[in-house]
């Protein structure tokens, strides 16, 4: 790519404010001043997945445009105003809330059913050997920042235990 339209580069590439003109890979995101270098560097940026929050901004090129589908179909979805949210990809089949659970951003890529209350809940690490079910009970703080598992079937390595703990 031609880069001869770049002026001051030196003076703007990292100088603690985003210019979007330097917000390319060239200029390592106008020297983490637009994308953070912890966001850019990161295994999940560009990888073919849309990921929410500070990556999903113009600063970021949309997660280096893993997000352009998303975008183009939630032209209204507010990317800017949520970039303070974190562990959030778009249209993977799990809701994890955050901000894109409403209806401009599509019930985050229609992770998210309509008016969903609360969200997907995955258990790694938990298997059993039995064909009976794994039980488990949850609790959930009212705002929903806090919840607790309790896998009482199950032993100290999350394997199925006939015994109740």
């Amino acid at each position: 790519k031609d880069l001869k339209y770049l002026h001051d580069v030196e003076r703007e590439v990292g100088n603690d404010k985003c210019n979007i003109t330097f917000a390319i890979p060239q200029c390592e995101y106008d020297g983490g001043d637009c994308c953070p270098y912890e966001i850019h560097l990161s295994p999940s940026f560009g990888d073919g997945k849309c990921d929410g929050g500070i990556y999903n901004t113009e600063g970021c090129l949309h997660d280096n445009e893993d997000c352009k589908a998303f975008n183009d179909l939630y032209r209204n979805c507010p990317n800017e105003d949520l970039v303070g949210t974190t562990n959030v990809r778009l249209g993977n089949g799990i809701c994890e809330g955050g901000g894109y659970d409403i209806e401009e951003c599509g019930y985050e890529f229609g992770d998210c059913g309509k008016a969903q209350i609360g969200q997907d809940i995955l258990l790694y690490g938990v298997q059993s050997t039995s064909s009976e079910i794994i039980d488990f009970n949850m609790l959930m703080s009212s705002d929903g920042s806090t919840i607790i598992v309790d896998m009482y079937r199950t032993d100290k390595f999350g394997d199925y235990d006939q015994v109740p703990n």
